[in-house]
């Protein structure tokens, strides 16, 4: 499994935790589709990318992401 994979696992299993109906979803057919789209689904998915940055086992150390999401670290 790749890490990506690995980590949208817990991205999604964050998501049901938080009652988040739709986690990351794929673009739209158009330009403006999927600028909506993604950022849309990117908002939404705050809280989870909060909660699984919070996880110190994935060993995820980004200081942009920290300072994107407001997590202290």
């Amino acid at each position: 499994m790749s890490l990506s994979s690995y980590t949208l696992a817990y991205f999604d299993e964050a998501c049901q935790d938080l009652h988040i109906e739709r986690g990351l979803i794929s673009i739209g057919e158009t330009r403006f589709g999927s600028i909506y789209w993604s950022l849309n689904s990117v908002l939404n998915g705050i809280p989870a990318f909060r909660k699984i940055m919070a996880e110190q086992s994935l060993g995820i150390e980004s200081e942009v992401l920290y300072l994107i999401l407001m997590i202290d670290h």
